[in-house]
């Protein structure tokens, strides 16, 4: 009888040991997300072998007003060290990027495989991106497509876009733009706005590529795809606004844009906003002083990016618009 009594007692004890560590790390996880961190710090301390605690612990350290990279780097890989999913992917953005270590995009790699070894979508796309990229490993366009596959497959939307642009435009892959389109209205019935889908299936109607060219349609897809975040989906905007391309030319509008995209450092609408002040474009006066400041930073920014411009393209198309004008 006092066995089974003692028995009892442990378990007791344990139970009520589990219910304080469940409800103070449930109030820890409230603070975190209220964007207390050092309060929820003081109480995930208590508790430094958990490996969910220890990839939170590491965001903390993330955080402005916290932010110190390598104690970051050393809670993540504690967690990551017992399998954490979540802590294994920041490990791999950390060597990716040089977070609190040198980068090394061999290390990110491993990582991110770990990660997507345990079924994580995320890192399925990242490993995608590395082959297609070259990135720590020999480029290979097939097993980006694999891996992009795999993302998709597990409701990933950046997988079902950067699938849909190997099969566009890939240099190895046999470009299929019915499979493209596919893949990105599966992306689009689970996701609706989700820009980079919206986007690349505007391309596939602008260009007439496994669907019947619709400039409309394409226009209306890329009003979605530029609610997001991306500088070329900006830039395309205001060319649509532009020069009237599936929607009625609107200069304002369009200069708007191409300033969206400038700010984010998009070479091409900085070439533009230098022709717009050179020429006195979309109603805006002549300003030689402007025009030679958009110039020097669009050639800046294509000298960083590895980009180049096709001067007689450039000049045929400003005769164009001038001819359009007349």
């Amino acid at each position: 009888m006092k066995t089974v009594l003692k028995l009892f007692l442990v378990v007791l004890t344990c139970a009520i040991a589990g219910y304080a560590f469940s409800g103070e790390l449930g109030d820890a996880d409230a603070l975190y997300d209220k964007g207390q961190y050092r309060k929820a710090l003081e109480i995930y301390l208590k508790y430094p072998d958990h490996p969910g605690v220890q990839n939170n612990i590491g965001m903390i350290y993330m955080k402005p007003g916290m932010r110190n990279e390598k104690e970051a780097l050393k809670w993540f890989h504690k967690s990551g060290a017992q399998g954490n999913t979540t802590a294994l992917y920041h490990l791999g953005m950390a060597y990716q990027k040089g977070i609190g270590v040198n980068a090394d995009k061999a290390m990110a790699l491993k990582y991110y495989r770990d990660a997507a070894d345990r079924g994580m979508p995320e890192a399925m796309n990242a490993v995608g991106l590395f082959y297609d990229n070259g990135w720590g490993i020999r480029q290979n366009e097939q097993q980006a497509a694999k891996w992009y596959q795999k993302a998709a497959d597990h409701g990933n939307a950046l997988g079902h876009c950067n699938l849909a642009y190997v099969l566009m435009y890939g240099k190895i892959i046999k470009h299929d733009y019915n499979k493209a389109h596919a893949v990105l209205n599966q992306c689009l019935q689970a996701n609706p706005d989700n820009a980079c889908c919206n986007g690349r299936l505007s391309e596939l109607y602008a260009d007439g590529w496994g669907v019947s060219r619709d400039f409309k349609k394409a226009h209306e897809l890329r009003v979605k795809a530029a609610a997001g975040d991306d500088a070329v989906d900006m830039y395309m905007m205001g060319r649509d606004l532009d020069y009237g391309i599936g929607v009625e030319k609107d200069q304002t509008a369009a200069l708007n844009w191409y300033q969206k995209a400038a700010a984010k450092d998009h070479a091409k609408s900085m070439y533009r906003l230098y022709e717009v002040y050179e020429y006195g474009k979309l109603g805006q006066a002549v300003d030689k002083k402007k025009a030679a400041e958009w110039r020097a930073r669009a050639e800046k920014a294509m000298k960083e990016q590895g980009l180049s411009r096709n001067e007689w393209v450039d000049d045929f198309r400003l005769k164009m618009e001038e001819a359009d004008k007349d």
